[in-house]
């Protein structure tokens, strides 16, 4: 070896050392990397084991609605992971139900799903051509179907369709429905029903008159206002026919 390719001791060993210091950091890399490799695949396993998975499911508001229907249009199973509930997605599934106005839906850890839900109350019931009975709430949305005329709401009487449950009324029943729901307390106590008639709606009064109320969809309020005005000032069994299809100027002709 040449003088001038001679590497000195002390140079020679430093180079080393540096040499074996980076091995050493690269080393301390790789390791830490593999570990949080190691944890990220523990978090991961865990969250796809029965230590986070749907263990129960409960209700709070349910009185119509029963917990299997709110499972199933939820997707909220047993054994189902918790981290792959969406809650506002659970949320639109479960107010898709006929009686569930809205829903909110909580994870709560480990296991549990809690479903608050607020539901819709009827407000009229609507006669089908089988018998039946459709409970309507004020949206025009069927809650259910059950054998008799139902208590404590108003009768319609006449229409040609009524869907199923879950689905909303139309038309020229949607109205008349939309005229049940708004009768106010005074009304309420001397209408038996609502009929549908050709050109409109009218109500049946439970001594035997009618009021015509026409389309529902115009003037609607002032309608019912000028009906209970005329029938507090004649009296429900004076009325054959009371007229309010112009509210300003209703026409009456007395039984």
């Amino acid at each position: 070896m040449t003088a001038a390719t001679r590497i000195h001791p002390k140079i020679k060993e430093r180079r080393v050392a540096v040499t074996k210091e980076a091995g050493r950091r690269r080393l301390k890399v790789a390791g830490a990397a593999g570990a949080m490799v190691l944890v990220a695949a523990g978090l991961w396993g865990l969250t796809r084991s029965s230590l986070l998975d749907i263990d129960e499911v409960r209700t709070v508001g349910a009185g119509q609605t029963l917990l299997e229907e709110v499972v199933h249009a939820g997707n909220l199973r047993a054994g189902r992971p918790m981290t792959d509930v969406d809650p506002a997605a659970s949320a639109r599934g479960i107010e898709k139900l006929p009686w569930v106005a809205t829903a909110v839906v909580e994870r709560r850890w480990p296991g549990s799903i809690v479903v608050t839900v607020t539901e819709r109350a009827p407000v009229a019931g609507v006669a089908r051509g089988d018998g039946s009975w459709a409970l309507v709430d004020s949206d025009g949305r069927v809650l259910t179907l059950i054998a008799g005329p139902p208590a404590g709401i108003p009768h319609v009487h006449d229409a040609e369709t009524v869907p199923e449950p879950g689905a909303e009324v139309a038309g020229e029943l949607a109205g008349a429905v939309a005229a049940a729901a708004a009768l106010p307390e005074s009304l309420r106590e001397v209408v038996g029903g609502v009929n549908l008639r050709p050109g409109g709606v009218e109500l049946a009064l439970t001594e035997g008159g009618v009021v015509r109320l026409g389309d529902p969809s115009r003037q609607l309020g002032e309608k019912l206002r000028a009906a209970a005005t005329v029938l507090r000032r004649v009296g429900v069994g004076e009325v054959a026919v009371l007229d309010v299809t112009v509210p300003r100027a209703p026409v009456l002709a007395r039984s």
